[in-house]
């Protein structure tokens, strides 16, 4: 689906409801790499042996440098792209 389809199918309220479920409730790609990284780690620890290293689950989760700050400019921006959204869907 393109972007200007996804803008004519949901609202940007509906939208910012589904950006606030996904920081308490991950789905999609996040949520797959820890399914991945329980597998991983069940599947390395039943053939580590006895004396093997115990793997955890973080040992197979992907490290991603961390994301930085938005800036309160580009913050003002992203609030007024949503706000003229908004009033477009009135």
């Amino acid at each position: 689906m393109s972007v200007a389809e996804a803008q004519q199918r949901i609202s940007s309220r509906e939208f910012a409801e589904w950006i606030a479920f996904n920081q308490i409730e991950p789905f999609g790609p996040d949520r797959a790499d820890i399914g991945h990284a329980i597998v991983a780690s069940t599947v390395a620890n039943s053939a580590k042996g006895k004396k093997g290293k115990t793997y955890r689950i973080s040992d197979f989760l992907p490290r991603f440098s961390p994301k930085p700050a938005m800036s309160e400019s580009a913050l003002k921006g992203v609030v007024g792209a949503l706000k003229k959204a908004w009033n477009r869907g009135k």
